[in-house]
């Protein structure tokens, strides 16, 4: 039996995705797709099915068309970070992202990383080879075209990673996140920011800063930390319209 060749339209694989950093040098680590192993669409994606679409397009190769993204939005906005290595590691895609801390917008994408909002992926394919049988379907030759951050994951066997902070160790790296938070707002609020995105950032930059308040609290001698959320939309002000 001759494998068979699928219409060149691209599909996506979602699954609940291990993610790991690098906080020396602002990266992640994430699993895009599992390998030999059958999903809720009655598919399974064979060892070697990306070798040769990594190797062409892959972030090593001279091409590099292969990216990570939001949601599978095919736009330069949609772009999370960039892709620094992609490779298969036993019965995981693995992708590795860098985020450039000169850029708010991917700083505020890695905050959201380390919070635990993006911890779910998918792959946008084009399966090239595949074999049908009665119970299920086995892909031995996809082209990758992207791996996204979604809402949710698809394979149940894929683990995930618990995101945890290290904010009460080194409260330096929750200022650091506020302050990268605030200029990120601030960016977006001259690029017309869109009401789902500005709600989201300032609702992080709230919680972060009631944090920071609460550590701090517990570092002063006769003080007690506050026991409900505190009010920042002045501080919040003042950075975006005082700091320039």
């Amino acid at each position: 039996m001759h494998p068979q060749q699928l219409p060149t339209k691209m599909y996506t694989k979602a699954i609940s995705a291990t993610v790991d950093f690098g906080e020396a040098d602002k990266t992640v680590k994430v699993v895009f797709s599992t390998l030999d192993m059958i999903d809720f669409d009655n598919e399974v994606i064979l060892s070697g099915a990306y070798t040769k679409t990594i190797a062409e397009n892959g972030p090593k190769s001279r091409s590099s068309k292969i990216y990570h993204l939001k949601d599978h939005i095919w736009r330069t906005d949609s772009i999370v970070g960039k892709l620094q290595d992609l490779y298969v590691e036993g019965s995981q895609l693995i992708g590795i992202t860098r985020f450039n801390e000169s850029d708010p917008i991917e700083m505020l994408n890695y905050s959201k990383y380390k919070r635990g909002y993006f911890n779910q992926h998918s792959v946008g394919i084009i399966p090239i080879k595949f074999h049908d049988f009665d119970t299920h379907r086995e892909i031995s030759e996809v082209k990758l075209l992207e791996g996204s951050v979604v809402l949710w994951g698809a394979n149940p066997e894929t683990p995930t990673l618990a995101v945890k902070t290290a904010y009460q160790e080194n409260p330096q790296l929750l200022y650091n996140e506020i302050i990268a938070d605030l200029s990120a707002l601030r960016y977006n609020l001259r690029k017309n920011m869109s009401e789902q995105d500005l709600l989201f950032t300032t609702q992080n930059l709230e919680d972060k800063i009631s944090q920071f308040k609460t550590l701090h609290a517990n570092t002063q001698p006769g003080t007690s930390a506050p026991t409900k959320p505190l009010s920042v939309s002045q501080e919040i002000d003042s950075f975006l319209f005082n700091n320039h």
